[in-house]
């Protein structure tokens, strides 16, 4: 009722505009983009997507899962064409990550638990980062990275300071993402969840 089309839309034609706008000014800019699928009531949108992703040994949850995936994927690719058409790809660090380790009949390989659970199978997030000229493609980490490594990773990246006053507990991660070592667990210290 909040919108005229489908979230997952809306969502990536607001980052879209965003952008947009955000890139006209010379600063850094930031845009954290929360992508609310693929959670329950499953509602996929209709189209491309959901044909694409039948099987006949898949339930139909799972079924519309796949397709919200699906739309969502297609999404991120459209704002991942507009920096490289906005000539600002070079100059952005993206990361997609997920809050949650996996649920649903999702894959968690040998790990105990899922979402909803502290297990490492509940806790371990998938994470990409992509910054070309910057990140070597193709590159894989086992390292241990935690999301309160963010702001001053991105902080880093922006070239800006991380205000003393703000107290971070999380380290830059920005060296290892750009292929060099991860903090160790002396530098790290203590780690809370």
């Amino acid at each position: 009722p909040y919108f005229t089309k489908h979230f997952t839309d809306a969502n990536g034609d607001f980052a879209l505009e965003m952008i947009e706008r955000l890139s006209k000014d010379e600063r850094p800019f930031f845009l954290n983009v929360w992508w609310l699928v693929p959670h329950k009531p499953y509602e996929p949108a209709p189209g491309p997507h959901w044909g694409a992703t039948a099987a006949p040994d898949i339930s139909e949850d799972q079924h519309r899962f796949r397709s919200m995936v699906r739309h969502m994927d297609a999404r991120i690719g459209d704002l991942m064409r507009r920096l490289e058409q906005l000539g600002i790809a070079d100059n952005t660090l993206v990361i997609f990550t997920s809050d949650n380790g996996a649920a649903f009949e999702g894959y968690i390989g040998e790990l105990k638990g899922g979402k909803t659970d502290l297990h490492e199978g509940g806790i371990r997030v998938p994470l990409l980062a992509w910054w070309p000229g910057h990140i070597k493609a193709g590159q894989t980490s086992e390292a241990f990275l935690h999301s309160n490594d963010w702001l001053p990773t991105f902080c880093e990246a922006a070239g800006v300071e991380v205000p003393a006053a703000a107290q971070v507990d999380g380290r830059s991660v920005l060296a290892h993402l750009l292929g060099g070592e991860a903090p160790t667990w002396e530098q790290r210290g203590d780690v809370h969840w």
